[in-house]
């Protein structure tokens, strides 16, 4: 695709890239709070989420998180008795992640000040402006999705 100002887009481009790089910083600055790296935050949100228990491989796909990583994450939330592990019911080969009775008491303090800190964030911007950036984000992030050739 053509554009007619050529130079705008790489302009736009890296400033695209420097706020996703500061929002990334911002949630591991808030992770640090809680002596968790920004992915174990998102890990245990999913692990949150799923309060019956989930799996290793369905944290991983919400989270697009290679096994390794959350694997390791899993194992020192476990170390620090926030998670623990057992065998599925459904598949015996599977292990079903769930929070400790610390765990959810953490995690249900952490997660409901991020709610609160972004909540405060999306509510002072103006409705109309939020409705285009959500419209705007998913474009780009398909439009992205494409480009790079991304299933």
């Amino acid at each position: 695709m053509e554009y007619e100002n050529n130079n705008v887009i790489p302009e736009q481009i890296e400033s695209w890239y420097n706020q996703w790089i500061l929002v990334e910083r911002l949630y591991t600055e808030f992770a640090k709070r809680y002596d968790l790296t920004s992915s174990a935050l998102f890990v245990l949100r999913a692990i949150f989420e799923h309060s019956s228990g989930c799996t290793q491989r369905s944290i991983c796909e919400a989270l697009f998180y290679p096994k390794q990583t959350v694997s390791s994450i899993i194992q020192g939330l476990i170390n620090k008795n926030i998670a623990g592990k057992k065998q599925s019911k459904e598949d015996k080969r599977n292990y079903d992640i769930y929070l400790t009775e610390k765990g959810y008491k953490f995690t249900l303090d952490m997660i409901n000040a991020l709610k609160k800190a972004e909540t405060e964030a999306f509510e002072s911007i103006k409705p109309k402006d939020m409705e285009d950036f959500t419209r705007i984000n998913e474009t780009l992030t398909k439009a992205i999705r494409v480009s790079m050739y991304i299933d």
